[in-house]
């Protein structure tokens, strides 16, 4: 072998640790880069640089961005994250012109794309989901779907849509999403502090509301968004209600419907001292006061029934407003015991159930003294209320 092969052979050699030396200088100059020995090293090759380097041009900028949209199929990329069916006769040119803002939809196409993503991620009502996430976005109405599904979605309401079907499909419930849920013909804002108002505890108001009379003070033990107290109060005159809890922060979602509730037009006005909220473990800190009524949906599932659940219950709405202990009894126990001291001669106490308590809630009624103790069936024919008198 002679003497340049030698050094071919030596060079190639040399190149892992001539690149290894390399990279730890380069590494040690980044990280002592105020060193003043670090910039006198450096100096030549900054200089250097300032001749090599320079601006790229348009048409540079130009070759790049053509580069990257080889490899990007923006078509794909519409159509993945907006559900949009790009016309094939679109340039790229037009293509990046467009921005959200510019992006429009028909309702029903937006509409459709949104059942067919809620549908696959296995939400069981997606159709009624995706058309009321739709409609509290564009503020619009069930009629807007029938009547006029060609009306244009902005890239903006797409956007929120997008966010809201997303939420969606991990089972958070469309009423945290929307933040609202209708209950007795009212709309009460609502959040994870507080138990989304079914329809089934309007069985409870009603019931509530054909005992009633005009001036009657109410209790509402657990209260969580106010939703029974303030549905009593708006559609009766001249009542006052308390209402109680152990969360400040339901008690939060409580005063705020309060207040939308208390500016509703009715025929008597709400007095500053018509509802009035309390944080407290049940009667613990509750003043000294006599009550016409008392009403309360306490927690009443039992803790072993709670990971049985749908997933949008368990995961999300409080646990403390579900779980009724032990044997699903506990507050029970608790509230008809203590309500005597609360009620006035005559009194009533209502109570929401689940559909297998009944008797033994009549039971403890009965026990404690409550006379006229009565069951209440909801729409469904399930047991849902039992209701007493207090005559001692």
């Amino acid at each position: 072998m002679n003497i340049p092969n030698i050094l071919t052979v030596c060079r190639i050699l040399l190149v892992p640790v001539i690149a290894g030396i390399s990279y730890e200088i380069i590494r040690l100059a980044g990280n002592h880069s105020n060193n003043i020995l670090v910039k006198l090293i450096s100096a030549p090759g900054m200089w250097l640089q300032t001749l090599t380097t320079k601006e790229p041009t348009e048409d540079m900028a130009e070759v790049a961005i053509k580069a990257v949209e080889a490899v990007f199929d923006w078509k794909e990329y519409l159509y993945d994250t907006f559900g949009y069916e790009v016309d094939e006769s679109w340039t790229q040119d037009e293509a990046v012109q467009m921005n959200k803002d510019e992006i429009n939809m028909q309702y029903i196409e937006v509409y459709r794309w949104g059942e067919e993503e809620l549908s696959q991620a296995g939400i069981e009502e997606s159709r009624l989901d995706a058309r009321l996430l739709l409609e509290h976005i564009c503020h619009t109405d069930q009629n807007t779907l029938l009547a006029h599904g060609d009306r244009e979605v902005t890239g903006e309401e797409m956007a929120s849509y997008q966010g809201a079907i997303s939420r969606r499909k991990k089972h958070i419930p469309v009423q945290y999403i929307t933040g609202v849920q209708e209950f007795m013909g009212l709309e009460f804002r609502v959040n994870g502090a507080v138990l989304i108002p079914r329809q089934d505890t309007e069985v409870l108001v009603e019931e509530v509301m054909r005992f009633m009379q005009d001036g009657d003070r109410i209790l509402d033990m657990c209260t969580g968004s106010g939703c029974i107290l303030l549905s009593l109060l708006h559609y009766s005159n001249y009542c006052r209600g308390v209402g109680v809890d152990i969360s400040s922060e339901a008690l939060m979602v409580a005063g705020e419907n309060a207040r939308r509730i208390g500016q509703l037009a009715r025929p008597v006005k709400w007095e500053e001292d018509t509802v009035r909220l309390i944080e407290s473990d049940l009667f613990v800190n509750l003043p000294a006061e006599r009550f016409e009524i008392i009403v309360s949906n306490p927690p009443y599932i039992a803790s072993s029934v709670i990971p049985t659940l749908m997933q949008e219950v368990r995961e999300y709405e409080p646990l403390s407003a579900l779980d009724g202990k032990e044997d699903g009894l506990f507050f029970y126990r608790e509230i008809i015991g203590e309500s005597r001291n609360y009620l006035v001669r005559g009194g009533r106490l209502f109570l929401e159930i689940g559909y297998d308590q009944a008797k033994a809630v009549m039971v403890l009624m009965k026990e404690a003294g409550f006379q006229e103790v009565a069951v209440v069936k909801d729409l469904a024919g399930l047991d849902r209320v039992v209701h007493g008198v207090w005559a001692e």
